[in-house]
């Protein structure tokens, strides 16, 4: 599911899959879009430090009138526009979240009841082969790298 698509308020419960089917995603998009948003999410972090120390920098050249107000106000836009990029950014990390641990729940329940409705003589079937298996697999890996874009500081 790209981000665009969790911004206009979609989910993956609720991308119109019947219960008993595994949500599919395009994986090299939803790859990309990970991949994006973790590069938006560090760049932006980056950019914030670096307004950050413009504005204290300027601010203290500012008492020797090497510095215009112009200058410092620019600086701290630019801060502001960091800050602003950065709640934008971990809301859109927050949602994906929730929506990829909520798929994984899913998944399990679904892994779980397909598994309790084999029938006793059937032999094991195993994981790989089961139809829910890289789907869970894959949510589980979502969701630890949305997890190391939240500890970014």
């Amino acid at each position: 599911m790209c981000v665009a698509a969790l911004l206009l308020g979609a989910s993956v419960l609720d991308s119109g899959t019947a219960w008993g089917q595994i949500p599919t995603d395009d994986e090299s998009t939803r790859i990309s879009d990970l991949v994006r948003l973790a590069t938006s999410y560090a760049d932006t972090l980056g950019e914030l430090k670096i307004a950050t120390m413009q504005v204290e920098t300027l601010t203290a050249l500012r008492q020797s009138i090497v510095v215009t107000n112009l200058e410092i106000a620019i600086a701290k836009i630019n801060r502001q526009t960091a800050e602003n990029k950065i709640r934008i950014l971990r809301a859109i990390v927050e949602k994906e979240l929730a929506a990829a641990q909520a798929r994984l729940a899913m998944l399990k329940q679904l892994e779980a009841t397909t598994t309790k409705l084999a029938p006793s003589d059937t032999p094991p079937v195993p994981p790989a082969s089961r139809p829910a298996w890289r789907a869970i697999a894959d949510a589980e890996a979502t969701i630890r790298v949305l997890e190391m874009i939240l500890a970014l500081q």
